[in-house]
């Protein structure tokens, strides 16, 4: 009898290991995915991080998206851009402009940027265009830049190493209570050349726990289903 039992239990602790680790994979798949959306309501902040090792260094940021104010037609983004690169071997790497798509659309050619005094703050953002986007991405929809325009500018007017600038993004649509960015873009021009790619919106701190709790609970419950079996 208890040979019976141990037989069907088996196959039924080994389900939950599996859907333990399965559950933890997918979560932290959907982490390390490369591009990705971030809906917002008004007061919501979020984090997308751009790195890629370029040229004997990597080049490296951070940008802070909060949607500060939302009506039917308008929507108003404070962006805080940091350039976190380590040079390595590269003499110096500026960071030249970001881009991001959004739906619902902006109205074209509705966008303006204007600074947001902070401490610290280099105030190098001037420019921004829609429809516009970063060259070779584009998925991107609206970009702002620290050069010249969307394509680059001269090193000493971009946003170098360990600088911040924030300024207030706005544009116009049809809105309801939400918008979705995605297809985030970034833009480094360097002593080695310039690269462009996409980043990642940062998990917000509970999808981490739970993507390790998840990872936790399959990996305990599978030494307890070994020790008991023994």
């Amino acid at each position: 009898m208890s040979n019976k039992l141990n037989t069907v239990q088996r196959p039924i602790k080994s389900m939950f290991v599996a859907g333990g680790i399965t559950l933890a994979s997918g979560l932290v798949a959907m982490m390390a995915g490369s591009a990705s959306a971030a809906v917002f309501t008004q007061g919501t902040t979020q984090t997308v991080g751009y790195s890629q090792n370029f040229g004997g260094g990597i080049v490296s940021a951070t940008v802070d998206f909060t949607l500060s104010n939302l009506t039917n037609n308008q929507a108003e983004f404070i962006i805080k851009v940091t350039n976190n690169t380590i040079l390595g071997s590269l003499t110096n790497a500026g960071l030249a402009s970001i881009g991001f798509s959004s739906d619902p659309d902006a109205t074209a050619g509705s966008a303006t940027l204007s600074s947001v005094l902070q401490p610290d703050d280099t105030n190098v953002f001037s420019g921004v265009g829609t429809p516009d986007s970063i060259p070779s991405l584009g998925l991107t929809e609206i970009c702002t830049w620290a050069g010249n325009n969307c394509n680059g500018g001269p090193q000493n007017s971009l946003l170098a190493v360990g600088q911040t600038d924030t300024f207030k993004l706005t544009y116009l649509g049809n809105f309801s209570n939400n918008i979705t960015l995605d297809n985030f873009g970034v833009k480094f021009q360097t002593s080695a050349g310039s690269t462009e790619f996409y980043g990642q919106a940062v998990p917000e701190p509970l999808t981490i726990l739970g993507a390790l709790t998840a990872a936790g609970f399959g990996v305990a419950f599978k030494r307890r289903t070994t020790k008991t079996e023994d």
